[in-house]
């Protein structure tokens, strides 16, 4: 009896504590889901920085491809010129002008490297645009990452204020009319 009678007062003492426990409970909840949502939105934001990175690494990339095919169409012209001079070389030795076959053969060697650079220049246009195009893909991405970190920041924030204002409503109402009041009297000590 006396063991039960001296946990009475610390019951009367938890009694009149709870409230604020729970309140400070409801706080605490609110505070961590606010750094939850701050966590997420940091992330968010370090992911968008991650891919504006690769968006520029990929036009870096487009721009090294535009160099690299100005530097294959500079090798082919070079080569055909090459090629040309050989050719008027050899005819030259043996004796020919460059009138009728000897001039077909040089022009059909300059269509055709002509045919070559274009198709060149084409790949490289495609490699190029391809290349543009993943790049603007990602920073699009990088946006809408830094957009949804904004929103992820703000709804968090708000989620724990009307989860707080909640909790702290639900503990007024549980408290309203209902008052708890113990009165422990102390045995008589013998």
């Amino acid at each position: 009896m006396t063991f039960i009678a001296d946990l009475l007062p610390a019951a009367a003492t938890m009694a009149t504590i709870a409230p604020y426990a729970s309140a400070a409970a409801a706080v605490t909840s609110a505070g961590l889901g606010v750094a939850g949502a701050q966590q997420s939105a940091a992330a968010q934001r370090m992911q968008a920085r991650v891919q504006q990175g690769q968006a520029q690494q990929g036009q870096f990339a487009a721009d090294q491809e535009v160099l690299r095919g100005l530097q294959q169409s500079l090798a082919m012209r070079e080569q055909l010129s090459r090629v040309l001079a050989a050719q008027n070389a050899r005819y030259a030795s043996a004796g020919l002008t460059l009138d009728g076959t000897p001039q077909t053969v040089a022009d059909n060697t300059r269509a055709v490297a002509e045919r070559e650079l274009a198709l060149a220049d084409a790949n490289t246009t495609i490699r190029r645009e391809q290349l543009r195009t993943g790049a603007s893909l990602l920073s699009s991405q990088a946006d809408a990452t830094g957009a949804g970190a904004d929103f992820t920041s703000w709804a968090g924030t708000i989620g724990a204020g009307v989860n707080l204002f909640d909790n702290l409503d639900r503990q007024a109402a549980r408290r309203a009319g209902s008052n708890i009041t113990i009165n422990v009297q102390q045995p008589a000590r013998q």
